[in-house]
């Protein structure tokens, strides 16, 4: 009799075990994207038997992550190197997928700058410290020294800029005044949290990021991940990009 119902018990949460495994996945995003992939996960939540977690960190910081073994199952990067960096590792289980065009932004509390779209106003000597993310990790933060460099003004500058190590740390330092302007993303500036404090310029067309997504092969179900994949792209998730002011 023990034995019974030992292995009924053994049956029972064996099952419990793989129905918990389906019904949850952890989704891996670029800080940049944190606000608009939160809401279309609480929306997939609301509509299906599922618990979706969120990890967000800088998009080179999570593919070191990945590539050492980190369980995620989908991985919302801000560019698409990263991505492409983990296909042709054998990473995922499908080539990477643009999801949208993020747009870096100049972003500032103090309302007396002038923003000019050549960023020379960035001379000023009232503009005491410039937050980027690393570039090393971020794409957010390359596309910002591309634009210094771009217009001359980056060896000028190169003494104020402070680094974060992801967007997040950038907004931060904004926020709290530790730096007088940064580069951020339009899909921070349109958040709730931030959407009314301060101004912004979106950077010129030729530095929007194309930003990929994937599919991870870490030997779990794919029945969820494909479901949650095709949800992004539905027009309720193409409607949550936009209005995050992905492109």
């Amino acid at each position: 009799m023990k034995t019974l119902i030992s292995t009924v018990l053994i049956l029972v949460l064996a099952s419990c075990s793989a129905k918990k495994e389906v019904n949850q996945i952890t989704v891996a995003a670029a800080a940049s994207t944190q606000f608009a992939i939160n809401e279309i996960a609480r929306d997939f939540e609301k509509e299906n038997d599922v618990k979706i977690e969120v990890i967000t960190g800088s998009s080179g910081k999570l593919t070191t992550q990945i590539l050492n073994g980190a369980p995620y199952d989908i991985f919302f990067s801000a560019n698409m190197s990263y991505p492409q960096t983990l296909f042709e590792k054998n990473k995922c289980l499908n080539a990477p997928k643009i999801y949208g065009l993020g747009v870096p932004v100049l972003w500032s509390l103090d309302e007396d700058l002038h923003f000019d779209e050549k960023g020379k106003f960035l001379l000023n000597e009232n503009v005491k410290k410039i937050a980027i993310a690393n570039p090393k990790n971020a794409p957010y933060g390359g596309m910002a020294v591309k634009f210094f460099k771009a217009y001359g003004i980056y060896d000028s500058i190169s003494s104020k800029l402070v680094y974060g190590e992801s967007i997040s740390l950038v907004n931060e330092y904004i926020l709290n005044k530790t730096a007088t302007i940064g580069v951020s993303a339009k899909s921070v500036i349109l958040s709730p949290r931030v959407s009314e404090k301060g101004t912004y310029m979106a950077l010129g067309k030729q530095y929007r990021i194309e930003q990929g997504v994937v599919e991870l092969n870490n030997n779990k179900t794919s029945a969820i991940k494909t479901k949650f994949l095709a949800y992004v792209f539905s027009e309720k998730g193409k409607k949550i990009f936009k209005k995050y002011g992905y492109e």
